[in-house]
């Protein structure tokens, strides 16, 4: 059984992050129309892909200690200029100034988030399945 902690939480969360920041990335290079753009933070980043993009969020944050009120008036500065409401996609294992300074600026909770892993196991041999093939869809298939 795998018992997650902090080391863990960072592996999954700031891959979350890594992600989205890097669509974002790709897609302000793709689409500039979009105005898609990121916010680097100490640990993650604020993420923009548009108002109605459940990437526009912020990701990873507390992970590496404590946070700021200077980091927060960042992060409402940047989604406010793109006239979008913050959205903090937060941790469990964040540091708890994460939770006092959300609480004191008066966010709340609007909906949880769990991740499931399970530990890979490399089987001694692969298994054989001769009656498949892998092969581009034809039209008529997609």
């Amino acid at each position: 059984m795998i018992f997650p902690d902090l080391t863990l939480a960072r592996r999954l969360e700031l891959h979350e992050a890594w992600s989205s920041i890097e669509h974002a990335r790709i897609q302000a290079q793709l689409y500039s129309e979009t105005g898609a753009s990121i916010l680097p933070l100490s640990s993650g980043g604020a993420v923009f892909c548009g108002r109605k993009s459940p990437l526009s969020q912020v990701y990873g944050w507390g992970l590496h200690g404590p946070v700021s009120a200077a980091d927060m008036d960042s992060i409402e500065s940047f989604y406010a200029r793109r006239d979008q409401r913050v959205r903090v996609c937060a941790c469990p294992f964040a540091d708890p100034s994460l939770f006092y300074l959300l609480g004191e600026r008066r966010y709340s909770v609007q909906d949880f988030m769990n991740v499931y892993v399970r530990a890979a196991e490399v089987p001694d041999e692969a298994p054989v399945a001769p009656d498949y093939s892998i092969r581009i869809a034809t039209p008529v298939e997609a």
